[in-house]
């Protein structure tokens, strides 16, 4: 998408939304490389604020007229099913978490 963005924008634009696009995975592969629920957890976040980052750039980007409307629906559909696909993995984690808790906690003394 944005190989055809202006020269002037190598530094700006086009480097900030490939940054926040190329984040997204690398922080969800450092989080699940850490070995930790809560870590991971905590990077999947850090990855939808990358995903949220790059939506801002499609729509900024838009705006510019860099791209086109067609182009930038095509993008935000696609960052709609990564934020799905990560809220469903952040949510199964979390009652993966809340579960272990509930059988860690003994119950209370009669």
């Amino acid at each position: 998408m944005s190989k055809n963005f202006p020269k002037g924008e190598t530094f700006g634009l086009t480097s900030q939304l490939r940054r926040a696009i190329v984040s997204v995975s690398l922080n969800i592969a450092e989080g699940y490389g850490r070995h930790s629920t809560q870590s991971y957890i905590q990077f999947l976040r850090i990855a939808r604020g990358s995903v949220m980052e790059s939506e801002t750039c499609i729509i900024i980007s838009e705006n510019l007229g860099y791209i086109t409307n067609i182009q930038a629906l095509e993008g935000k559909r696609k960052i709609e099913e990564v934020l799905i696909l990560l809220n469903s993995l952040i949510k199964s984690l979390n009652e993966k978490l809340n579960t272990l808790s509930e059988k860690k906690i003994p119950p209370p003394n009669p």
